[in-house]
């Protein structure tokens, strides 16, 4: 049996797409090898060394590669997990179809959150809509967003899961806080 093989010094496009599992949870070793250039040898050493988490064709971010993202002044991690797979692998979809210019204007869901809570009307926009909604659910954050010549763009996948009202809490929350949504 071979010895086991660790990477030592990341590539920028490794470095690269550990910046995409932060913003967006979960990338395919099909998006890993068109995108970042990764091979399968490459990925295997990726996750020796605990900078991802392989799952089937799934990749997830792991602890040695969530350290290199804090390292780079990374915060505010996008969190996924396997029962979010179809929505989070949409998401990847519209963050890598960015230039590599656009993803470094990648805002996260948690950041969103973070910046808009901070706002002295977030109280009353969240009663607003906790009161407006028939199960009194608040989930208004938006996945994401990107910076614009425009402003603050959110992002928004939707899956079969989403009722009309939750998906107006998210528009409502990007009229409040944003400058426009993209619903996928």
């Amino acid at each position: 049996m071979a010895p086991r093989r660790y990477v030592s010094k990341l590539r920028p496009s490794e470095t690269n797409s550990l910046k995409g599992l932060w913003r967006v949870g979960v990338l395919t070793k099909e998006q890993m090898k068109e995108h970042f250039k990764i091979n399968d040898a490459r990925l295997k050493q990726m996750e020796n060394t605990r900078l991802i988490k392989i799952y089937e064709e799934k990749i997830y971010i792991d602890k040695k590669g969530i350290k290199e993202c804090e390292k780079l002044g990374m915060g505010h991690r996008y969190s996924s997990n396997f029962k979010n797979f179809q929505h989070d692998h949409k998401l990847s979809q519209v963050y890598l179809s960015f230039s590599d210019k656009g993803k470094e204007k990648w805002i996260t869901e948690k950041e969103l959150l973070e910046v808009a809570s901070q706002r002295p009307e977030y109280e009353d926009f969240k009663d607003r809509m906790i009161n407006a909604h028939d199960k009194g659910k608040f989930q208004a954050t938006p996945d994401a967003a990107y910076l614009t010549e425009r402003g603050v763009i959110a992002i928004e996948i939707t899956t079969k899961n989403y009722s009309d009202q939750d998906i107006e809490q998210k528009v409502e929350f990007s009229r409040e806080f944003l400058d426009g949504i993209h619903v996928y």
